[in-house]
């Protein structure tokens, strides 16, 4: 998970409350275990007395390599209603806490067995400094869609909805859109290049966001709320 979103949660936590932690990458696919730095990383895995692991996944594979006495797991979604047989159930329940960023995914895993004494709701946090509601309703019209373009966020459904709309002005704010629409951009679409910066104000002054939702490998778009009190 290194580079991604994942990622960036452990090490801003972190930083936001001074804490010192120690990150360690561990190998996921063939080729990471030819890096010597990952194999550095599965000895220091191995020995840690304390543990979270940001993914249930690498958990899956290497909980019985482990020998921590507190172990931690953040589970942000679910790949599929399958992710959570008995196996995987019984592995989650030896860990002392597990971490759910929404109150639906922990309901899913008690109904599957998951005890409810390990586990708590761990919401994601923003700034409020830069992300604050606006205090009138936006006077610009458009749809705000953000996030990289990737095939696991459906960028045909996307095109599709702006398509769909003709009369709706659309802007997307993210890398990589300019590639998929290089050929055959709607007039009713605006792309641009992603800036952290500014992202809070296309945020505030938008009429809708589309957000752009991997549910159990289904994409969909999920249209919200007005930014405003």
């Amino acid at each position: 998970m290194k580079g991604w979103i994942i990622d960036g949660i452990a090490k801003e936590s972190a930083s936001s409350i001074l804490l010192k932690n120690s990150r360690v990458y561990i190998a996921t696919r063939r080729q990471h275990y030819f890096n010597p730095k990952r194999l550095l990383d599965f000895y220091r895995l191995q020995n840690s007395n304390d543990l979270l692991f940001m993914h249930f996944r690498p958990f899956f594979r290497f909980c019985e390599s482990i020998s921590a006495r507190n172990v931690r797991v953040f589970i942000t979604h679910l790949d599929s209603e399958r992710s959570l047989g008995p196996k995987e159930v019984a592995m989650l329940n030896r860990v002392q806490r597990l971490i759910f960023q929404n109150r639906t995914v922990l309901d899913f895993a008690v109904s599957k067995g998951v005890s409810s004494s390990i586990c708590l709701v761990g919401h994601g946090a923003v700034s409020e400094r830069d992300f604050y509601p606006s205090e009138n309703i936006p006077s610009s019209r458009y749809v705000l869609i953000s996030g990289e373009c990737k095939p696991r966020k459906n960028p045909k459904l996307v095109e599709e909805v702006i398509l769909d709309n003709p009369d709706l002005h659309f802007v997307i704010h993210g890398r990589g859109w300019e590639e998929f629409f290089k050929n055959n951009k709607p007039s009713n679409l605006d792309l641009l290049p992603f800036d952290k910066i500014r992202h809070p104000d296309l945020m505030r002054n938008a009429s809708l966001s589309l957000s752009l939702v991997s549910r159990f490998r289904h994409s969909c778009c999920v249209l919200t709320h007005w930014f405003c009190n």
